[in-house]
This record gives structure tokens, sequence and C-alpha cells, in this order.
């Protein structure tokens, strides 16, 4: 039986059961009509389904996709199938910081990497008081600025404390070559990242975290599932950076030489920690 002859058979059924007064009263049910047995030329030669056993489920030989007939056989046929029956939608994530493109401040970088003065810089121009900056910048200034910002907006009642000392100064390759590749919840969840003493700034933020007003705001919950470096290179190609934070350093009275160096510390401190 073709698919037309196939078709035309199925739309007589239906406006008989339906529409057709005189009929409906000697007709029970749509499948006394048109019984879909095994045998049925609709389903054609379907193996028997076996009830509670979803891994065992067998497909028919040549179902019916879009009102195409789909030849399983075939692995082109089988992959399009596949993608169209079990598509999975992900979220979408958008970025929280103002980017910018084709920032050329830092000239070339090659200039602002390790050298050896003749005479020992001050220790403001040290390559690792620079990222503890950079790291403390990131944290408390961009990441943590603007989570409390999307809370306000909500005219939220609580707020994020920030990172306390101890934590934004460790600035070891072996703590933070972990802490990049965590996710900001994780962040606040693990204990074993924090100082005792600053152990009841972690349950506060710890508890605002777990709170139904922050797990239940999405802008809010897209920041927490984000990667701390996918967030921090968000951070040093944003006008948050570029603006916000060298506009400190220069209020701070610092050179162009050591804002230039800061800058490319900035951009390689991803690199340093996954060397």
């Amino acid at each position: 039986m073709t698919n037309l002859d196939i078709r035309n058979e199925t739309e007589t059924v239906f406006y008989k059961y339906f529409f057709d007064k005189n009929e409906k009263d000697d007709i029970k049910s749509l499948q006394d009509a048109y019984p879909l047995t095994l045998t049925s030329s609709y389903l054609g030669n379907l193996s028997e389904l076996p009830l509670n056993e979803e891994e065992d489920i067998i497909m028919p030989t040549e179902p019916y996709f879009n009102g195409y007939s789909t030849n399983l056989n075939n692995p082109f046929e089988q992959s399009i199938l596949k993608d169209k029956i079990f598509k999975v939608v992900y979220p979408k994530t958008f970025p929280i910081f103002s980017l910018i493109e084709n920032d050329s401040s830092t000239d070339d970088d090659t200039l602002y990497q390790r050298k050896r003065f003749p005479v020992k810089r001050r220790r403001r121009d040290n390559q690792d008081n620079m990222r503890k900056k950079i790291k403390r910048g990131f944290l408390n200034n961009g990441l943590l600025k603007k989570m409390n910002m999307i809370i306000k907006k909500k005219d939220g009642n609580f707020f994020f404390e920030k990172f306390q000392l101890y934590f934004v100064s460790d600035i070891s390759k072996k703590t933070n070559k972990t802490l990049i590749n965590m996710t900001i919840e994780e962040i606040f969840t693990k204990k074993e990242l924090y100082h005792e003493k600053e152990l009841k700034y972690y349950y506060r933020n710890l508890k605002l975290v777990k709170s139904k007003e922050i797990q239940e705001n999405r802008e809010l919950k897209n920041i927490l599932n984000k990667k701390y470096c996918e967030l921090f290179e968000e951070y040093i190609n944003s006008k948050e950076f570029m603006n916000d934070e060298i506009n400190r350093l220069k209020e701070n009275k610092m050179e162009e030489s050591y804002i230039k160096r800061y800058i490319y510390l900035a951009r390689n401190f991803m690199k340093y920690y996954r060397e």
C-alpha cells in the first residue's frame, strides 16, 4: 500500500467517525473502525514493544518522520532522526561586563615582560604584588560589584561580602591553578579555600548564595555557573577594567610604565597559572 493510500484510508475513517451522523452510532471507537494491530498496513512491520523495559524498545523498520519514510539502516538518516528527536536546548549565557574590541592600549606587550633592573624596584612594582591587586580588582571591584548591583536592582536586602585579605592575597600557583577552573558558585561554597579568620564572611556569602533570592535570579545564576577563568577573560577585555580599574591606578599616581606592565600581567594572568 502506498503512502497516499494510507493517508486516504486514515482520512476516510476520521471523517466517518467525527462528522458522519449516520455512521457514528454504528462505530464505537476509532480503533474499532480501524484497528491498529501489529499487522496493520499503516504501521508496517512493527515489532512488539515490551512494557516497562525502555532499554529493549525496538524502533519501526520504516518509521514515518514528518511525512517521509526513514530508513534506519542508513547511518546518515539515523543521525538526522536522532538530532531531530533528541535535540537538547541548552540555556544561553551572556557576558556580564561591557566588552570592548580592538584595544591597543598596551602597544607592544613584550616591552613589559620580566626584566632585571640594576636598582631594586619599589615593592609596589613587584609582579607578585601586582598579581594580588589584579586578583583583588577582579573579584571585589569587578565581580562582586556587578553581582551586588544586580541584587540592588531587584531591591534585595542582603549583599555579598568582599573577599578578604587572605583569599585575595594568595597568588600561589598551586592554589590558583585549581581556583581558576572552578565555577563562581563552587568558590563561594568550598570552605577549604578560606582562612579560619575569614570564615564569618564565608558563611555570610554561603547563606546568600543558597538563598531563594539568588537561586531564582536568572542573571546571578548565569554568573554563578560560569568559571572563574571565563569571567576573568571577560573582565580584562571590558570597559570596567580599562576604564574603572586603570583610572583607579591613575588616580593613585601610578606611572605610565607601571600601568602598562599591570595591563600586561592582567592579560597573561590565566596563562601564568595554567603553565
